[in-house]
């Protein structure tokens, strides 16, 4: 550890992950910073915003001060802020404390700020439209929509396979990632200008490109978006992401992020189905997340509802041990359970290795 302190305003559900993570991924010590209307979580821990096990990282209201002591200062897009200002000061007074300033690249286009991180144009640099196969295998992590803890299984899944002596190369689906020491989806993927097809070619070479530079034991892709419509009026982006970078790379091992809930087996024997026919990926493992829908009439809401769960209601409302022969069941948020699943992983892609 080097006692260097990332500051990350403002910490809630999908920068959770983030601070759980970046002491063993990056070294740092997180300091969780509260947005203006969760002031009444000062002093909590951070499992109260996750419902993960305790984590023993406060949460803090005093911005300002608290920004004093961190090197680096990472300002997500959080619909939390509804003032521009808020941000504008913070970023501002980050600086003026010396602190190296991240800002998410969609924050920056919400203010205004342009391109802060820009980015190749891969266009000439692959111009061949064949796709390649990565010669190291590939686990995709999807989900079925928000709140399902994708990012924290894309950062667990890392964390795992560091520790056993791999060399990771990865993409995540946050932004984040790139403070952690891998890619985040490039633009390009989710730019409305290249046809799918330019979309898909680019990012295998580019993701190629990134398993040779790194000199990868493992390639970890993190999908946006959910990998299907909810119903005809919350689209969930239609699927259209996880279609285009599961043509992209061929993954191994795939790892789908779901709600909470009462489900029978037909339910994960579909949904294995569906990763093997629409997105050519095994879908067999599968994350339970520390949140459930609460939209019951799935016809009548643009909007979904959720409620927040602690990690250990859903491990006493689930049966992690259903269908053990063919997929598993996990919740990232538990530490017995999860490295359950990243041991299995780890096996079965040995076992693959060895019928090569």
């Amino acid at each position: 550890m080097n006692n260097i302190k990332i500051a990350i305003f403002p910490i809630e559900r999908r920068t959770a992950a983030l601070a759980r993570h970046c002491a063993s991924l990056r070294g740092d010590e997180p300091v969780c910073l509260l947005a203006p209307n969760h002031k009444n979580m000062d002093g909590r821990d951070l499992s109260e915003m996750d419902g993960g096990s305790y984590a023993g990282i406060p949460l803090y209201s005093g911005s300002r001060e608290q920004l004093e002591q961190c090197s680096l200062t990472y300002f997500y897009n959080s619909k939390l802020v509804t003032n521009n200002r808020v941000y504008e000061e913070l970023i501002e007074y980050a600086r003026q404390c010396g602190s190296e300033v991240v800002i998410d690249r969609s924050l920056a286009v919400r203010l205004g700020l342009g391109n802060v991180e820009p980015e190749a144009d891969f266009q000439d640099e692959y111009p061949s439209d064949e796709l390649l196969e990565p010669d190291v295998p590939v686990i995709a992590v999807y989900s079925s929509g928000e709140f399902t803890d994708q990012a924290n299984v894309e950062l667990s899944i890392r964390e795992y396979f560091i520790s056993q002596g791999y060399k990771t190369a990865q993409i995540g689906t946050e932004d984040y990632s790139r403070i952690l020491g891998f890619s985040a989806v490039p633009s390009f993927v989710t730019a409305e200008g290249p046809d799918m097809q330019t979309r898909i070619v680019r990012l295998n070479h580019y993701i190629n490109r990134i398993v040779k530079e790194e000199n990868a034991d493992l390639f970890i892709l993190g999908v946006p978006d959910a990998i299907m419509k909810y119903n005809n009026k919350v689209l969930n982006g239609m699927g259209i992401l996880p279609f285009i970078m599961s043509n992209a790379v061929t993954a191994d091992i795939g790892v789908l992020c779901m709600y909470q809930n009462s489900y029978q087996k037909e339910y994960f024997d579909e949904m294995m189905l569906y990763g093997k026919y629409h997105m050519n990926c095994p879908l067999s493992y599968f994350n339970i997340a520390n949140a459930r829908l609460l939209d019951e009439d799935a016809y009548t809401n643009k909007q979904l509802d959720y409620l927040l769960l602690n990690h250990s209601v859903v491990m006493a409302e689930t049966d992690m041990g259903m269908g053990a022969d063919e997929f598993v069941v996990f919740n990232s948020h538990t530490e017995d359970s999860a490295d359950y699943a990243y041991r299995k992983m780890e096996e079965e892609l040995a076992e693959n290795a060895a019928c090569m």
